[in-house]
């Protein structure tokens, strides 16, 4: 297998691991939104004010 195609295969899997890690936290964030709505979740307060102080 040639270089080239060694590089192409490792830097496909990096961007799909990236995106992954993406939808991850689009994930996250809409479970978020769902749990702020009904304000069921301090949790998600937590992790605001934890957020805002990074």
């Amino acid at each position: 297998m040639s270089a080239t195609m060694v590089n192409f295969n490792t830097v496909l899997a990096e961007g799909y691991k990236e995106m992954s890690e993406l939808n991850l936290e689009i994930s996250r964030d809409y479970i978020d939104l769902e749990c702020e709505a009904c304000n069921c979740n301090e949790d998600f307060i937590y992790r605001q004010a934890s957020k805002a102080g990074e």
